[in-house]
């Protein structure tokens, strides 16, 4: 039996395809499109979906675009494949947005968690000692605030 690996290297002369049909992708400007690859085992259809990723990879405006893998074989024998392809792109967005969060995001975004009332009486005891000169002890920890 022959080996399938598929590759991101154009062995059968598939770039130019590739580029067209990256250009196709890159002007339908967020719209929906569809694009099939179709053919016999074997012939290169998932080293065509490589060289169309690097294509886009290449271009400057390439970062704009998530590629999630995801193989259907796989998951033969499931009852809902189609549940299964959404949670792996569900998990790729994630990744992503976490991937792009800045500081100033994550720092919000702690902010938004905190329970801004528990946190003034935790620190009640030790600003009112700071502004009148004392140190308090925590009695239930025994440790000087």
């Amino acid at each position: 039996m022959w080996t399938d690996n598929d590759t991101s290297v154009d062995f059968v002369n598939f770039a130019g395809v590739a580029d067209t049909v990256a250009e196709v992708i890159v002007r339908a400007g967020g719209q929906p499109v569809s694009i099939g690859v179709s053919g016999a085992w074997g012939v290169g259809k998932s080293s065509m979906i490589n060289l169309i990723r690097r294509s886009l990879e290449h271009r400057e405006d390439g970062e704009q675009f998530l590629f999630v893998e995801f193989n259907a074989w796989l998951y033969q024998g499931f009852d809902d494949v189609r549940a299964s392809l959404l949670e792996i792109i569900a998990g790729a967005l994630k990744a992503e947005a976490e991937r792009q969060e800045t500081g100033v995001d994550k720092a919000v975004e702690l902010l938004k968690r905190v329970d801004w009332f528990r946190a003034i009486r935790l620190s009640a005891g030790t600003l009112s000692s700071l502004s009148i000169g004392t140190v308090a002890l925590d009695a239930s920890c025994g440790m000087v605030r």
